[in-house]
């Protein structure tokens, strides 16, 4: 009886012990997501994340010396908290905005979208329409104020750098938004050497952020409410490369001497205020 009772006793323990390894290996072999709410931006039903406040790493203490990168030292910073898109705004979403505000093309005295040889987004007999099989597309060949102008449109603003590298990077600083490892690159974004050309939004789902942000590297380029410096020369910030970039890490960042035109495939995403704004519907 001593014996039985004991066999029954020791195969219980043995399943919980089985059943508790389980579970460890399916937390472990999950990808974190330190996001901490979503929502929906009623103006263009764009999914935004919301990002939690605290400190987080950014920079890095890694030289590079080509002249068009730059990277800070690595610092630990601090963020309230703030909403961010989860995809670049779209041809559609885009298209949507010229025609709420009646911009017609050329009509500013800096373009906030350049002509689209491909016609993504076109303007034709005062109408701006989405090129067939292009609506899920990120918007592209768009200027700092084309950007800068839809953001506030949309009740929010372009992300600084420290916002987008958070939010790119997690709290943890990691080197891409999947984690330290660049192999297989294909699988996570489409830069150089992979599709050869952009590709609708949220693509490459593997290559989210720990925050659940995607494209945060490759397709387009992103621009960013920051300054780039070369000597006395400043110009707006863009971030994460496009389809036609090698892989970097996603704490380096680029600037356009052009004057903030954007010609070529540089896009945006846009942050909502956290204290300012709280959209209260779910996806």
């Amino acid at each position: 009886m001593l014996l039985s009772r004991y066999s029954i006793q020791h195969s219980s323990t043995l399943i919980k012990l089985i059943f508790l390894v389980f579970v460890i290996s399916l937390v472990s072999s999950c990808k974190p997501n330190e996001a901490i709410g979503n929502s929906i931006n009623e103006t263009d039903s764009q999914e935004i994340i919301l990002i939690p406040e605290g400190k987080f790493i950014a920079g890095s203490d890694y030289s590079n010396d080509g002249p068009s990168y730059k990277s800070l030292n690595s610092i630990k910073a601090s963020l309230d908290s703030f909403w961010i898109y989860k995809t670049e705004v779209t041809t559609s979403q885009y298209a949507k905005f010229l025609i709420d505000i009646g911009y017609i093309e050329g009509d500013r005295e800096i373009q906030y979208i350049h002509f689209d040889f491909y016609q993504k987004v076109l303007y034709d007999n005062g109408h701006w329409m989405v090129g067939e099989n292009f609506v899920d597309f990120p918007v592209e060949n768009i200027s700092y104020k084309g950007a800068e102008a839809y953001c506030k449109w949309a009740g929010g603003r372009l992300p600084s750098n420290l916002e987008w590298e958070k939010a790119a990077r997690g709290s943890k600083g990691n080197i891409y938004p999947w984690g330290n490892e660049s192999i297989d690159i294909c699988d996570y974004a489409n830069i150089y050497g992979c599709i050869g050309s952009l590709v609708a939004v949220g693509s490459s789902p593997n290559g989210g952020s720990p925050y659940g942000v995607l494209d945060m590297v490759g397709n387009v380029e992103e621009w960013t409410d920051g300054w780039f410096f070369v000597g006395k020369q400043k110009t707006r910030t863009y971030r994460g490369g496009s389809y036609g970039s090698p892989i970097q890490p996603i704490y380096l960042y680029t600037g356009d001497f052009g004057g903030g035109l954007g010609p070529g495939p540089i896009g945006f995403r846009c942050v909502i205020d956290y204290a300012d704004s709280i959209p209260s519907n779910e996806p």
